[in-house]
């Protein structure tokens, strides 16, 4: 029987693979493009529609709610009309509304602020949020504290010529 032959196969180097320097660069350059992307990203942030603000704003009611579940204490939503914002009372969670937009916020008396008790109940409202073209609108239940979003389309006729909320398109305060 014949024996098979042995070859010996060297590994020879080759041009494969990057080197140090090239991965530097692909790097470098990574980091400019995303350096430079970063900004405009979140720019747009600032153009989001009504229902994503809106979105935004229920995720920290509904965070204020279960804290006070949680905590056994009161806890407030704040809102500042007039700086377009809002915020936990600790000042946590702080949301603003972009400049396309405005609020109206119904709750009862003139506290401007959702108050979340510990049995789950809360002070109730309704939070209406208007852009030129759109508005949504948070409802919270006095008496379960539940936070509900409804995305609406803007009827004819309820905005100004510079897209604020007419006054007569929005119902009065409920008492």
């Amino acid at each position: 029987m014949p024996k098979a032959a042995r070859t010996r196969t060297a590994i020879l180097p080759t041009d494969s693979g990057f080197t140090l320097l090239e991965m530097l660069v692909v790097l470098a350059l990574t980091a400019l493009v995303a350096g430079l992307a970063g900004p405009a990203m979140v720019s747009r942030g600032t153009d989001r529609s009504p229902d994503q603000v809106a979105a935004s704003l229920a995720a920290t009611l509904r965070l204020a709610r279960s804290e006070a579940l949680r905590g056994g204490q009161t806890m407030d939503v704040v809102f500042n009309p007039s700086d377009k914002n809002w915020a936990l009372e600790n000042g946590r969670n702080k949301g603003v509304l972009p400049d396309s937009q405005t609020f109206r916020l119904i709750v009862p008396e003139e506290w401007n602020r959702i108050r979340f008790h510990p049995d789950g109940s809360s002070s109730g409202g309704e939070i209406k949020i208007f852009s030129a073209r759109d508005r949504a609108v948070i409802q919270v239940d006095w008496l379960t504290g539940r936070v509900r979003l409804q995305d609406q389309p803007a009827a004819s006729g309820e905005f100004d010529s510079v897209g604020s909320p007419r006054p007569e398109a929005t119902p009065p305060p409920r008492g």
